[in-house]
């Protein structure tokens, strides 16, 4: 009951957002704009699937929207590329190397 009733709040918001987005802003308003993203995803996902997601993100009390653009960067950042994998190792094995180097310098 409640979610439907809300679903019908946010669907007549939605609809009047739409019809007046080319109104002129009015006086006293700020216009801001977050980040840099130009681009849009839209992706197919089950019913539970979606179920999941709206879950967590009503518990983490954040949109829907944010909660997945904020996984698939973590997922990214994880991901990482070969190159970068590469120079990490590059740069595991120089620290290795000063470790070393200090150990072996230091008295016992």
């Amino acid at each position: 009951m409640v979610r439907e009733e809300l679903e019908r709040s946010l669907k007549r918001e939605a609809e009047y957002a739409e019809s007046h987005q080319d109104e002129p802003i009015r006086e006293g308003s700020i216009v801001t704009h977050r980040g840099q993203r130009s681009q849009m995803l839209s992706i197919r996902m089950s019913e539970a699937e979606y179920s999941a997601l709206e879950r967590v993100a009503l518990a983490e009390d954040i949109p829907i929207s944010r909660l997945a653009r904020e996984w698939i960067a973590e997922k990214l950042a994880t991901e990482g590329s070969p190159r970068d994998v590469a120079e990490l190792a590059d740069a595991v094995a120089v620290l290795a190397q000063r470790l070393s180097a200090l150990a072996s310098s230091r008295p016992q």
